[in-house]
């Protein structure tokens, strides 16, 4: 079993800098470096700013930094002040019917973001270890049942889909040409399947818009309810991402690896199966029963999209450590806490406990 100890020592004390920061998946990752003892330095939009998530914890980061990481001299001037030891890229428009009504904001914000960043990068002098957190949906997607591993070929049939294999063709011609042999720049891709956790509120995600409709006691909307995707935790790829940052600053991971993080077959339900999941368990702590109606959406949307792990278990020691119920139990768990408790000292003090729930369950807490 990998040890907590082993992980947190990587960290303490260490700059880390997270782009997207004030997202979903950052506001998780910052807490998780917060709690490791690292120095979290954020990039993010100011809009994200006031989030109903990051601003309970926004004053407990070493520094945050609001601009436009697509402005090319204040994202360098940033890294090159800072130097940071570690990075990790989330920043991206992340919503597939977002980049339906933007495609134009999808493309420009998620490639000239990571191209920015790879060359701010190629002219680094420190020693850095960076992973790109890119998507499961870069894939060419032909409803395989057994799964894309990271040899499948990428395809993209909408703009979010496109921009992520986009970026990954493009990280891998930067890889080759500039940093396959570095020792001091180290580069990893990480694609991750779809999150779920307390903290989101994003729009058109279906546990957002589950949770507003649950607690305003409003009939939900299910979208393409036989849609089948590959649902975990927030904090299960997100630990995938910090094994893979470890073992690319102890040279144990070549350049340009590529991992997937995703659920075992069993746990990847489609729309339909958790709502219903998700349903029980809010009724369970808040006594009401989710009020559900089919919808269907007039979007091109995948059936079934499946990740092949296996790669991750086999360099990483990664797995899945929370099934599909005791995700959804974390999640419902959270929601209720954040509905009943507006405090932002016990938000806060409820997701770090969490954490720490996740970690002494699945990670041994010794430093023998």
């Amino acid at each position: 079993m990998i040890r907590l100890f082993y992980m947190k020592n990587h960290f303490k004390n260490k700059k880390v800098l997270i782009t997207g920061h004030n997202g979903f998946k950052g506001t998780w990752l910052s807490l998780i470096m917060i709690f490791f003892g690292a120095k979290v330095i954020g990039c993010g939009l100011k809009k994200n700013n006031d989030t109903k998530f990051f601003k309970f914890l926004s004053d407990k980061l070493y520094k945050s930094h609001y601009i436009n990481i697509c402005e090319y001299n204040k994202f360098s001037k940033i890294i090159n002040t800072e130097k940071p030891e570690f990075i990790f890229h989330l920043a991206a428009q992340a919503l597939v019917f977002e980049s339906y009504r933007s495609p134009e904001y999808t493309f420009k914000n998620n490639i000239i973001s990571s191209i920015n960043l790879l060359e701010i990068l190629r002219k680094y002098k420190k020693k850095v270890s960076v992973v790109f957190i890119t998507s499961d949906k870069v894939y060419k997607n032909i409803e395989k049942l057994s799964g894309y591993n990271e040899n499948s070929i990428l395809g993209g049939e909408d703009p979010y889909s496109a921009s992520k294999s986009s970026i990954e063709i493009i990280l891998n011609a930067y890889i080759k040409s500039y940093f396959l042999k570095s020792n001091k720049i180290k580069i990893s891709i990480a694609r991750a399947g779809n999150v779920i956790g307390g903290g989101d509120w994003s729009k058109n995600r279906v546990i957002p818009d589950l949770i507003k409709s649950y607690f305003n006691k409003k009939k939900f909307l299910i979208r393409n309810p036989k849609s089948e995707r590959p649902w975990q935790h927030v904090l299960d790829p997100l630990v995938g991402y910090i094994l893979i940052i470890i073992n690319l600053n102890n040279g144990k991971l070549n350049n340009g690896e590529i991992f997937n993080f995703g659920p075992t077959k069993k746990n990847t339900v489609n729309v339909g199966k958790l709502s219903l999941i998700l349903g029980k368990e809010l009724r369970k702590s808040n006594g009401y029963k989710l009020k559900l109606e089919k919808k269907k959406s007039n979007l091109k949307e995948t059936n079934i999209l499946r990740l092949d792990s296996t790669k991750a278990k086999r360099l990483l020691n990664w797995k899945c450590n929370l099934n599909i119920n005791n995700s959804l139990k974390f999640t419902s768990d959270w929601y209720t806490f954040y509905y009943k408790n507006k405090s932002k000292n016990k938000i806060l003090d409820y997701s770090i406990s969490q954490i720490q729930k996740y970690f002494d369950k699945h990670y041994e807490n010794s430093n023998k």
